[in-house]
């Protein structure tokens, strides 16, 4: 059985191109300045995708967010560093609850 076999999608590539076009272009901020609830940003540090910067802005626009920065991570960082995200949400979801 191949990898392709396995998968229950298929995976149309030219869409697959247009949609990453536009990921440069989407932006959450009229979302995040209306949320009403706690938010956890988590991002890699090393992540080539989407740079501190952007989280940092992302922090600044939502009025009641915590940036978790993961050292060494990259834009897959909550897979490379599952345990130490686990432990953060978890502290956090302990926070929020206690306030």
């Amino acid at each position: 059985l191949s990898l392709h076999d396995a998968l229950p999608i298929s995976l149309d590539f030219e869409t697959y191109c247009r949609i990453f076009l536009y990921l440069g272009d989407h932006s959450a901020s009229d979302v995040l300045q209306n949320l009403a609830c706690p938010l956890l940003i988590i991002a890699g540090e090393d992540d080539p995708m989407t740079p501190l910067d952007t989280a940092t802005l992302m922090k600044e626009e939502a009025p009641d967010a915590e940036l978790c920065i993961v050292p060494y991570g990259t834009h897959f960082c909550l897979l490379e560093f599952a345990d130490y995200i686990n432990l953060r949400m978890e502290r956090f979801f302990r926070q929020v609850s206690a306030a």
